[in-house]
């Protein structure tokens, strides 16, 4: 009788166990969910066990692969959180660490953008904990506040610009810069130097960066502008800069104060210049 319990038991704790290895069972509520959503062109992933595949829609990624996109091609990556990666041609690109539970709207993400064009929308993480949000490149690490950036990596150096949202972070050893409001932008040649100040980036510049991560044609024609709350008024190309950048010409509809930032001024019904941006 001892025997026949003891049996009983064991087979529950095993079909329990097994109910809750299966997926949607607690045990996989926190398990990574990476799937490509859109390929143009040749792109491949090199496993962490060095095996290359050709990447189709539909295809499931992991933590540990890397990407690789040809010439002329095109990729975009959905995450669970709903958080979505597009990169453009001769792309390389590390997935490092991704994690995201439903059930707890907890995880963390942390990629390496190694060479190309880049787009990324943060999804359900970069809201709940946007410090657990990491994208990295060879010259500085992407810090974001729940927004949307895209920008290119080159020879070891990095451009990006803010697209929509409360804003990046774009820093090294050497020093960090905030992007607060869309249209701004930094370089960072390498990892031993510290980021540009920001400044409004050229329509051409952000077309560029746009059309080289665009997997739709209508990702290529949105070009950000500043939102409520900040400058209120077009991004003027060609405007003369120092640095090559560009003027924004309009009002401010409210006062802003952020301590730290060069790309903010604050006041009404005034000419005032703080940092690299003038508003009239």
């Amino acid at each position: 009788m001892r025997n026949t319990v003891k049996s009983f038991f064991c087979c529950l704790l095993l079909l329990t166990a097994g109910l809750y290895a299966l997926p949607g069972g607690p045990l996989s509520a926190a398990s990574p969910s990476i799937v490509v959503s859109a390929v143009r062109g040749m792109a491949e992933v090199i496993r962490k066990t060095g095996v290359t595949t050709s990447l189709q829609n539909g295809d499931q990624l992991q933590p540990g692969d890397l990407l690789v996109t040809g010439k002329g091609a095109r990729l975009r990556i959905l995450f669970a959180d709903q958080t979505i990666v597009s990169v453009g041609e001769n792309s390389r690109v590390e997935l490092n660490d991704y994690l995201w539970s439903e059930s707890t709207a907890s995880g963390h993400f942390d990629i390496t953008v190694n060479e190309g064009f880049f787009r990324i929308i943060g999804g359900k993480l970069t809201k709940v904990n946007p410090q657990a949000f990491r994208t990295r490149s060879p010259a500085a690490t992407i810090g974001i506040r729940g927004s949307a950036f895209a920008g290119r990596v080159a020879g070891g150096g990095l451009e990006i610009f803010l697209l929509s949202g409360k804003g990046v972070d774009v820093g090294n050893r050497q020093g960090s810069v905030p992007l607060l409001l869309p249209g701004m932008g930094t370089t960072v040649a390498s990892s031993t130097e510290k980021p540009a100040t920001p400044l409004p980036m050229r329509q051409a510049e952000m077309q560029r960066i746009l059309a080289g991560s665009a997997v739709d044609r209508d990702q290529v024609e949105f070009i950000p502008r500043p939102v409520p709350g900040g400058l209120e008024g077009e991004m003027q190309s060609g405007a003369s800069s120092s640095r090559g950048g560009s003027t924004v010409s309009g009002t401010l509809i409210n006062q802003s104060t952020i301590s730290n930032s060069v790309n903010l001024s604050s006041g009404t019904g005034n000419r005032s210049a703080v940092g690299s941006v003038t508003a009239e």
